[in-house]
């Protein structure tokens, strides 16, 4: 889930989820399921070397202005196993 704000209304909002290696694993656009007002992106495929990889997600209102945020992954330093 994304939670995307904008000063009036946003229009689309991508998603591209990249493997540990830089390879990109997939990509597609987010939707909006009834009223809510979190966009929501269903991954298609198994991304097997996530760690170390990273999901960046773009976002357009009506006049076509994007912005763009990356978040890298990284496994919990906390837990013994991934």
């Amino acid at each position: 889930m994304i939670d995307v704000e904008d000063d009036f209304i946003v229009k689309h909002v991508l998603v591209h989820i990249y493997n540990g290696s830089g390879r990109l694993v997939e990509k597609g656009e987010a939707s909006i399921i009834g009223d809510d007002l979190f966009f929501t992106y269903t991954t298609q495929r198994r991304n097997v070397k996530w760690m170390g990889g990273r999901i960046e997600v773009y976002a357009a209102d009506m006049a076509c202005n994007m912005v763009g945020a990356e978040m890298h992954l990284i496994a919990d330093p906390q837990k013994t196993t991934v």
